[in-house]
């Protein structure tokens, strides 16, 4: 299990590949689900995931 996704399964937020400092966070959309930034709009870093 690779360190990202052990701190996922524990709860732990991940930092944004983009710029460094914002939490990835998981949010429900219409088309599906999607990981983001949690300073967005400062920052707009965002990932679609399938279902």
């Amino acid at each position: 299990m690779s360190d990202q996704s052990h701190r996922e399964s524990r709860g732990e937020a991940s930092v944004c590949p983009k710029c460094g400092v914002g939490a990835l966070v998981q949010k429900k959309v219409r088309l599906g689900a999607m990981v983001g930034c949690h300073i967005w709009p400062r920052c707009d870093y965002v990932q679609m995931r399938s279902n």
